[in-house]
């Protein structure tokens, strides 16, 4: 069995095009003489390759949303009508990373509604839709992409954090991480227990971390005796993460 590519060029697939394959087995010399002749040529099944379909306007009405009680992210748009005579229509999101260069993310999803995967989270994205029409023989056309809009995600959870009681009496030094971007502020509570396993007793604290580079960090003198820990919530404008939470440490 021989098998053999034949590449067409972009021109050739734009107009369509049939063609045939012959093929000959030609003379075998072996030691001087002749195994086999040249054959008679045998020419290939004929295969027609229809011309690429036009391409597709862009998707109306895009939007994408962040749902702000699961952080995760949809696309909606009006589906693309009237393909070519033979074609299927499919979709590609594009989303890229607000000042972020070499960041583009391309995903299929089947239909409009569909969920996106946003990575990494905490930040701003640009995202955007096109349609395809692909024709029975796999030649594919993408049209133009649609307006972009900006979506926000979750930010990403705290990492890293620390409590350390400070020379000065019943003074903690909290710090933690966070790579986000679009972090609009933070919740953090300080809690207080009898003992190392009691019942935790939760209260607000008015506070704004000072943050340099990623790592994020603040004081806080608690008011009596016990064993502290804090908990930290970040938020954007598009929803809040779960809590992370410090270790505890004693305070007489």
């Amino acid at each position: 069995t021989v098998t053999f590519n034949y590449n067409l060029t972009a021109a050739q697939i734009a107009a369509g095009v049939s063609f045939t394959v012959e093929s000959r087995q030609t003379a075998i010399r072996v030691a001087g003489q002749t195994l086999f002749g040249t054959s008679v040529s045998v020419p290939s099944n004929t295969v027609a390759l229809g011309a690429a379909p036009a391409a597709p306007a862009a998707p109306a009405t895009f939007a994408a949303v962040t749902n702000a009680t699961t952080g995760a992210v949809t696309a909606t748009w009006a589906a693309v009508t009237a393909p070519p005579a033979g074609s299927t229509v499919s979709y590609v999101v594009q989303s890229v990373l607000v000042g972020g260069a070499g960041t583009t993310r391309r995903q299929t999803p089947a239909t409009s509604g569909g969920a996106l995967t946003i990575v990494p989270a905490g930040n701003s994205y640009t995202v955007s839709v096109a349609a395809i029409f692909t024709n029975a023989q796999g030649v594919a056309v993408e049209g133009p992409m649609s307006a972009a809009v900006t979506v926000n995600t979750w930010p990403a959870q705290s990492t890293a954090l620390t409590n350390v009681l400070s020379a000065t009496a019943r003074t903690f030094n909290v710090g933690f991480n966070n790579t986000s971007t679009n972090i609009t502020g933070f919740t953090i509570q300080r809690g207080v227990s009898a003992t190392a396993g009691g019942a935790v007793t939760w209260t607000t604290i008015a506070v704004t971390p000072t943050k340099v580079g990623n790592v994020y960090s603040f004081s806080n003198l608690a008011p009596a005796a016990g064993f502290y820990r804090f908990r930290i919530q970040a938020t954007s404008v598009a929803g809040t993460t779960a809590v992370a939470t410090t270790p505890t440490v004693n305070t007489p």
